[in-house]
C-alpha cells in the first residue's frame, strides 16, 4: 500500500544526502578563492556600519578568535583516540581544516533562516522540471553537438580566444547556478540550501557538457574550461556568503562583431567571440567620504570590461584585447527588493552591461559615447 508519509521522509533523507555532499565539494573549491582575497577582505572588515551594504549580511555570530576552535575539534580529537581511527592523521587534519577554516579566511557569513516549511511539491516539480529540460538538451545535443565518431574520453587545454572562452565558461557557471538556486528558493527551500543546490547542480551539468565532448572526435574535455565551471560556480556560491563579495558582480554584454563575416555561417552567438564584453563592477558609494556620498547615486557602478578583437578560427589570427572603463547600473537601487521575484529579477539584469559612455584604456585610448564591445 502506497505509504505518503514514508515517501516524503524518503524524499528528505535522499535530499539531506546529497546536500552534504554538494556543500562539503563546495566548501574544498572555494578554499582557493578566499584565501586569494583573504587581505583586501579583512581589510574590509574595519569599515563603519555604514559601509554594509546589505543588512542580511553579518559577522557577529562568526568565528572571531581561536578560543572558539577548540570545543569545536575537541570531540573530534577524542573520537580519533580509540584504535580504530588512532592512526587516521588524515581524519584529524580535515577536521581541523573543516572547523578553522571559517576563522583562517574570516569569511562572514550570510545570516539566513533555513525555511522548515518547504513546499515539498514545488520542490519535485522543480527538480522534475529541471530534470526534464536537461534530458531534452542533452537529447538535442546527441545529433547535434555530439554526433560525431565516438573516441575514448580524452583531454584537451585550448587557450586560443586569449581567455575570453573561459571567462565565457565562468560566467555561464555562475549565471547557471543562479537561476536554478532562484527556482529552488521559490519552492520555500532556503537561502543557504538552495545556494548549495544551485552551485552543485550547475557545476555537475557544465562538468556533463565537457565529458560529453571529450568522448567526439574532433573535440576533448577542456581542462581549462572545466576549471573555469569550478571557479564560476564556487564563486556564486562563495558570493552568496560573503559580504566582501557581494561588493562585486561580473557582466555579460554581447553586439554582432564586426568580424562576424569572416566566421563560418554556421557560427552562433556563443561563438562570436569578437563580440562578448565581460565587466566587472564593484559598489563604491559606501566607501566614498560622507561628504561626497550625495552626490554618487548608489545605483552607480564603476565597472573595467575586456573584450576580444579581430580574432578569427585561423590558428595564425589570435586577435588581441581591449580594456575599457565605463559606468553601468545597480538593479538593486532601482527595483524595490519587496518580493522574491523582484530580487530574482534585479539579480537576472546585474548580470548584464547596459550599453553606456566608455573609456578605452588599451590598446587605443579614446572615449566611446556609446559602447557596443568592438575596439
Amino acid at each position: 500500500m502506497y505509504n505518503r508519509h514514508h515517501f516524503s521522509v524518503t524524499i528528505r533523507h535522499g535530499y539531506d544526502f546529497f546536500l552534504d555532499i554538494f556543500e562539503g565539494l563546495l566548501k574544498i573549491l572555494i578554499l582557493i578563492l578566499f584565501t586569494a582575497c583573504n587581505g583586501s577582505h579583512l581589510k574590509a572588515q574595519n569599515l563603519s556600519p555604514k559601509s554594509a551594504e546589505n543588512p542580511d549580511f553579518s559577522t557577529s555570530n562568526h568565528l572571531n578568535s581561536a578560543e572558539g576552535l577548540l570545543p569545536k575539534i575537541q570531540p573530534v580529537i577524542s573520537s580519533l583516540q580509540n584504535d580504530t581511527f588512532k592512526k587516521n592523521e588524515h581524519a584529524l587534519q580535515s577536521a581541523v581544516l573543516y572547523h578553522s577554516l571559517p576563522l583562517i579566511l574570516q569569511i562572514p557569513k550570510k545570516q539566513v533562516t533555513q525555511n522548515l516549511s518547504v513546499n515539498w511539491t514545488a520542490f519535485m516539480l522543480t527538480s522534475g522540471a529541471l530534470a526534464g529540460i536537461y534530458t531534452g538538451l542533452f537529447k538535442y545535443g546527441e545529433t547535434h553537438r555530439w554526433d560525431a565518431n565516438k573516441v575514448p574520453l580524452h583531454f584537451k587545454s585550448d587557450f586560443n580566444t586569449l581567455g575570453i572562452d573561459k571567462i565565457g565558461h565562468f560566467y555561464a557557471a555562475k549565471t547557471h547556478a543562479s537561476i536554478v538556486s532562484n527556482l529552488y528558493r521559490f519552492s520555500g527551500l532556503g537561502d543557504k540550501s538552495a545556494a548549495i543546490l544551485g552551485s552543485g547542480v550547475a557545476l555537475s551539468i557544465q562538468s556533463l557538457i565537457e565529458i560529453k565532448d571529450g568522448t567526439i572526435s574532433g573535440g576533448g574535455f577542456d581542462t581549462f574550461d572545466e576549471l573555469a565551471n569550478i571557479l564560476g560556480a564556487g564563486w556564486f556560491f562563495a558570493r552568496e556568503n560573503s559580504a566582501f563579495l557581494q561588493r562585486f558582480n561580473i557582466r555579460w554584454f554581447y553586439y554582432p562583431s564586426e568580424n562576424r563575416e569572416i566566421l563560418p555561417d554556421d557560427t552562433s552567438i556563443i561563438g562570436d567571440y569578437n563580440g562578448h564584453t565581460y565587466w566587472l563592477g564593484m559598489h563604491v558609494w559606501d566607501l566614498l567620504p560622507e561628504k561626497l556620498q550625495p552626490y554618487w547615486p548608489k545605483f552607480i557602478v564603476p565597472s573595467a570590461g575586456v573584450s576580444l578583437n579581430d580574432w578569427s578560427t585561423d590558428p595564425n589570427q589570435n586577435g588581441e584585447l581591449s580594456y575599457h572603463l565605463s559606468l553601468n547600473l545597480n538593479f538593486k537601487h532601482i527595483i524595490p527588493q519587496k518580493s522574491g521575484f523582484a530580487r530574482a529579477m534585479t539579480e537576472f539584469l546585474n548580470g548584464f552591461y547596459i550599453p553606456a559612455p566608455a573609456l578605452e584604456v588599451y590598446p587605443n585610448p579614446g572615449v566611446k559615447l556609446i559602447f557596443f564591445g568592438q575596439k
